[in-house]
């Protein structure tokens, strides 16, 4: 990986001001950060980084009624299971006093 990496890194290194050397100054980085968000390619991924930013909001919007649907299904199914069982021993009484 590093190799593979290293050779990437490598290259970027290459398109800062001074060759990605330590001794980059706040300006020049400014300028290169600049340069890089006017590219198309910065430009693309200001795009991209918006799309995903709203695609992971909608997902959390999603996930919020998701849960609160389970929340109301559980209570549902609770509700239900209760009144089964109040009549299940309700049937079971009747059937005991028809048997006495």
């Amino acid at each position: 990986l590093q190799e593979k990496f290293g050779s990437e890194i490598d290259a970027e290194k290459k398109l800062l001001p001074n060759g990605g050397g330590s001794e980059l100054c706040f300006g020049q980085l400014a300028s290169y950060r600049q340069r890089l968000l006017e590219s198309p390619a910065g430009l693309l991924a200001i795009q991209k980084e918006k799309e995903l930013e709203n695609d992971l909001s909608e997902m959390g919007r999603k996930i919020v009624s998701l849960q609160n649907s389970l929340v109301a299904e559980r209570a549902m199914v609770e509700a239900l299971s209760a009144r089964q069982g109040a009549m299940g021993k309700m049937k079971a009484a009747q059937e005991l006093n028809m048997i006495r």
